[in-house]
């Protein structure tokens, strides 16, 4: 009688930690849950990898803009970052560093 005892406590506890943590690992089989649409790849609401043709794009449109002077190599550098924020503060859109969609329209690009 005294072992049952015993295990009814860590047999509680092991069952309430199932029942915790099952739901949060389930959310981690759903990643359209996870990834807001539009958000930029790289972000906290979009963890996937930037696609390097398409940041060569947003390059290549920031120095026709006259916001960056760096290589259009497709890499999403701190540079290329702030020549975003520039743009994003000369036209009054939010200020992030991010690709958005406004900004990928205000480089007339069809970026989402």
């Amino acid at each position: 009688m005294k072992t049952s005892k015993h295990l009814l406590v860590p047999t509680i506890l092991l069952a309430g930690t199932c029942l915790a943590v099952g739901p949060a690992l389930g959310q981690a089989d759903k990643p359209s849950e996870r990834v807001k649409e539009g958000a930029p790849a790289g972000t906290a609401s979009n963890p996937g990898t930037p696609n390097p043709d398409q940041i060569k794009k947003v390059q290549q449109a920031l120095i026709d803009k006259g916001f960056y002077s760096g290589p259009v190599d497709g890499v999403m550098s701190k540079s290329t970052q702030e020549a975003i924020r520039t743009l994003q503060k000369s036209k009054n859109l939010d200020v992030s560093g991010n690709l958005d969609d406004k900004t990928a329209r205000e480089l007339g690009l069809g970026i989402n």
